[in-house]
C-alpha cells in the first residue's frame, strides 16, 4: 500500500500517478531482452579447465563434419602459441524444452535461458578468451516490461533521524537494476559451476565482462538528443527510456556500418548493473542492413535483434576485448593490493612479507607476461580493431570535437595501463627482493647480537671459575 501519510498525502498521490503514467510504455511499445553475452579469460595453463569444462558437458572431440573441433584448436593454440583465431566451443539448450539447433547439446541451465552459445578465441598467445549467449526464455525476456508496466506506489525508508521518499519513478529503477542484475549473475552463476577461469578463480570473478541486448519497438536508437527541443529531452529522461538509460547520447556510441543499433558504455547512470557491462541497443524492425564487407561472397547481412545466434558474429570481437581489459584491470587490483601490503608499518611486517610473496608468485609471471602481449595488441590499432564494428561517438558535439571510436578509444587507455601494470610489476618484485634481503639483514644481525651475548656470558663464568 502507498505510505502517504499527513497533509502532503495528496501530493506524493498526484505525483506517483504522474510518474508511473510518464514511465510506462505506450500500450504498442514492446520491451525486450533476447540475450544477454558474458566473456571468461583462460590465462596460460587456465586453458585446461576449460576444455575439462566442456568435456563434463558433453562436447567430444570430432564434432559431426570434421570442423570447428575446440578440442584441435585448444591443442594447436598450446603448442604454436598462436592467436588471432577462434573456434565454435558447443551450444546447449536447456534439458526441459526443445532442441531447436541440430548441434546442441542437452544441459542444466537456470529457467532463465533456453540456450547457450560458446565460441573461444585467442587474441594473444597466453590468453583464450570464451564469450557466451545466454538467449532468454520468454519471461525473462519480457521481464523488464512487466517491470516497466508494474505501477508502485512511495515507501518510506528510514534510517536514523532521516527519512527517504521512494517515489513510484525510484521504485521502478530499483526494481529494473535488480531485474537486470539477477539475470547477469544467473548467466555467471552458470559459467562458475561449469567453465571457471581465471577472474572467476583467481580474481573472485566480480561482475565478468558483459554485453546486454535490450530491443524497443517504437524508441528509435538513431535517434539524436542534442537536435530535439529541451522538452522532449526532459520526455525522453523521465519515462522509460530513461529508466532503461537509453535517454542521452552522452555515453552512447552508433556504427556506420551497423545501423540502428546502439551501444551504452558503462556510467553512473547504470553503475547498479555492472560497471563492466556493455548496453548494445536496437529495434525489433529486422531491416536493419550490415554495409561492411562480411566476407567476399556477402556485403549486406541483415541482423534481426532478436536473432541471437548471429549475436557471436558481430559483438564477440568487442566483447573479447573489453575482457582484456578487464583481465588487465584485475591484475592492476591485484598488484595495488600487494604494494599497499608492502607498505604497511608496524607489526607483522614478516606475515605481511609473506603474503607478498605469495601475491607476486602467483600474478606476477601472468601479470607481465598478460600486460606485454596486451599493450602491443593495443597499440597496433589494426590488430585491436580486426573484427571489430566501429562504434562513434552518438553525440554530434563529441563527434565536431573530434572524439576517437569508442574502441580505439578503450585500446589507447588499456595500453597506457598495461605498461603501468608491468612497470609496477618490475618494480614490486625489486621491492620484495630488497624487503626480503633486509629481513635476512636483520635476523642474521639479531644472530651475532646472541652469539656475542653468549660469548660475554661464556667469558664471565670463565673468570668466575679461575677466582675461585
Amino acid at each position: 500500500m502507498p505510505a502517504y501519510d499527513g497533509d502532503e498525502a495528496a501530493f506524493h498521490r498526484e505525483v506517483d500517478e504522474r510518474e508511473n503514467d510518464e514511465t510506462t510504455p505506450p500500450k504498442n511499445e514492446r520491451v525486450g531482452r533476447p540475450a544477454v553475452m558474458l566473456a571468461e579469460c583462460f590465462v596460460g595453463g587456465d586453458l585446461e579447465r576449460l576444455t575439462a569444462g566442456l568435456s563434463r558437458l558433453g562436447l567430444r572431440e570430432a564434432s559431426l563434419f570434421g570442423a570447428n573441433d575446440y578440442f584441435a584448436w585448444a591443442d594447436g593454440v598450446r603448442r604454436g602459441s598462436s592467436s588471432g583465431s577462434w573456434t565454435r566451443a558447443g551450444s546447449f539448450y536447456r534439458v526441459d524444452t526443445e532442441r531447436r539447433w541440430m548441434g546442441d547439446r542437452p544441459a542444466q541451465m537456470p529457467e532463465d535461458f533456453d540456450r547457450i552459445s560458446l565460441r573461444a578465441h585467442a587474441p594473444t598467445p597466453a590468453v583464450v578468451v570464451l564469450t557466451a549467449v545466454f538467449e532468454l526464455a520468454f519471461d525473462a525476456a519480457s521481464a523488464l516490461d512487466d517491470e516497466l508496466r508494474t505501477r508502485r506506489y512511495l515507501r518510506l525508508e528510514r534510517s536514523g533521524n532521516l527519512t527517504h521518499f521512494l517515489s513510484a519513478r525510484h521504485r521502478k529503477l530499483d526494481a529494473l537494476a535488480t531485474e537486470r542484475s539477477r539475470v547477469l549473475a544467473s548467466a555467471q552463476s552458470w559459467l562458475e559451476a561449469n567453465l571457471p577461469g581465471t577472474l572467476i578463480e583467481d580474481f573472485g570473478g566480480r561482475d565478468v565482462p558483459a554485453v546486454e541486448f535490450i530491443t524497443t519497438r517504437l524508441a528509435v536508437p538513431t535517434e539524436v538528443d542534442d537536435k530535439g527541443d529541451a522538452e522532449s529531452r526532459a520526455d525522453r529522461f523521465n519515462g522509460y527510456c530513461g529508466l532503461l538509460g537509453l535517454d542521452t547520447d552522452l555515453d552512447a556510441w552508433e556504427s556506420e556500418r551497423l545501423r540502428g543499433w546502439r551501444l551504452i558504455e558503462p556510467s553512473m547512470r547504470q553503475s547498479t548493473v555492472g560497471r563492466r557491462t556493455l548496453l548494445l541497443w536496437s529495434t525489433e524492425d529486422p531491416g536493419f542492413q550490415y554495409t561492411g564487407q562480411e566476407s567476399s561472397r556477402r556485403s549486406e547481412v541483415t541482423l534481426d535483434p532478436n536473432a541471437t545466434p548471429k549475436f557471436q558474429d558481430f559483438f564477440g570481437p568487442l566483447l573479447v576485448r573489453w575482457a582484456l581489459v578487464r583481465l588487465v584491470e584485475a591484475y592492476e587490483e591485484s598488484l595495488a593490493q600487494l604494494r599497499d601490503t608492502l607498505t604497511g608499518s608496524g607489526h607483522g611486517q614478516v606475515r605481511r612479507l609473506s603474503r607478498a610473496t605469495e601475491i607476486i608468485a602467483s600474478t606476477s609471471f601472468d601479470a607481465s607476461i598478460v600486460g606485454r602481449e596486451v599493450a602491443d595488441l593495443a597499440q597496433r590499432d589494426r590488430a585491436w580493431m580486426w573484427d571489430v564494428l566501429p562504434f562513434a561517438p552518438a553525440s554530434e558535439w563529441r563527434r565536431d570535437h573530434g572524439e576517437l571510436d569508442f574502441m580505439v578509444l578503450v585500446g589507447q587507455r588499456t595500453a597506457e595501463r598495461c605498461e603501468w601494470v608491468v612497470d609496477l610489476e618490475s618494480r614490486l618484485r625489486d621491492q620484495i627482493i630488497a624487503t626480503t634481503n633486509l629481513q635476512a639483514a636483520k635476523r642474521n644481525l639479531a644472530l651475532q647480537y646472541q652469539v656475542l651475548g653468549l660469548t660475554v656470558i661464556s667469558a664471565i663464568i670463565a673468570v668466575l671459575t679461575m677466582l675461585r
